[in-house]
């Protein structure tokens, strides 16, 4: 598990390299990454280019699937609740996150994010 934080977090600073958002996100299924991308918000002008939202899009029409069940997502931070619904929507059950809600809004100065996991599990 440790790895794919370590991984979604070296994307998401490459998403900053690049003037996007600092965000990232990773797609495993059996202990192997079968999709991973970045936020593109900035880049493509579009606010909802998140990374969840993107890579669940992609996957899905990638391998003509709609459900995401047996699937586990790691994102570099709390998904946002846009993200929670796609999350949902894709039948993901797990969700491993490095950064809470609660720590992004300490980082972007009390600008609040709203929250919408209600049992994560957060690997500080």
């Amino acid at each position: 598990m440790e790895r794919y934080i370590r991984e979604v977090n070296k994307l998401a600073y490459q998403s900053a390299q690049r003037g996007n958002d600092p965000f990232a996100a990773l797609l495993v299924k059996d202990d192997t990454i079968v999709a991973s991308t970045m936020d593109f918000s900035v880049e493509k002008s579009d606010p909802t280019a998140h990374a969840e939202l993107d890579l669940i899009r992609n996957f899905c029409q990638e391998k003509n699937i709609f459900s995401l069940e047996g699937y586990t997502l790691y994102s570099s931070s709390e998904p946002c609740v846009m993200c929670s619904g796609a999350i949902h929507w894709a039948k993901i059950k797990h969700v491993v996150f490095s950064v809470s809600q609660q720590k992004l809004n300490g980082a972007s100065n009390g600008k609040r994010k709203p929250s919408c996991c209600r049992h994560p599990l957060y690997i500080p």
